[in-house]
């Protein structure tokens, strides 16, 4: 496991490096490679630094060989390993508090949108309990009246009756009824 830790979103990573060579050390050949950005070996020339940026959170290997003038590998080379941190919008935890307020931000439009669709159908069932209270009133108003306007007949009728006859008993019993 790589020992050496870089904080999230490292900006720019230098690397400086040398390569000692007792003799012609202009004519000496560099090679380095960033394991998991470069896909082969690099050719420095006689620059003795790279730089990277915008490194992604993850484990890194820095490694550096070098050939002489004489054409001699050092094949063993160095490397130094690091550990780009991630950033907290970069780690897991933030991806699921994301899913989990963009659910939260639904719920809370769905709920907003069944309140909105009860208030409408409220408001509808509402007019319509109105309106059905209104012809039962006039429905109620027009049949008293009616059954008012037939009893002052009936009355006016029975008064033209002989005074002890049953059809004016039964009329009297009728109005009676309907008063009531």
């Amino acid at each position: 496991a790589p020992a050496l830790r870089l904080p999230p979103a490292a900006a720019r990573l230098d690397f400086r490096f040398a390569a000692i060579s007792l003799g012609k050390p202009e004519r000496m050949q560099v090679y380095y490679r960033l394991e998991g950005v470069d896909a082969q070996w690099q050719n420095a020339g006689t620059m003795r630094h790279a730089a990277y940026g915008n490194l992604a959170p993850g484990d890194y290997r820095f490694s550096v060989k070098a050939v002489s003038a004489d054409g001699v590998w050092n094949e063993q080379g160095a490397s130094l390993a690091f550990r780009v941190e991630p950033g907290f919008t970069q780690t897991p935890w933030f991806y699921l508090l994301c899913a989990g307020g963009i659910a939260l931000a639904g719920y809370g439009l769905y709920l907003l949108r069944m309140r909105q669709v009860i208030a409408r159908l409220n408001a509808l069932l509402g007019a319509r309990l109105l309106e059905r209270e209104r012809i039962a009133r006039a429905l109620h108003d027009n049949l008293l009246q009616s059954v008012q306007a037939l009893a002052l007949r009936l009355g006016k009728l029975s008064d033209t009756l002989p005074e002890h006859s049953a059809v004016k008993a039964n009329m009297l019993t009728l109005l009676g009824d309907a008063e009531t």
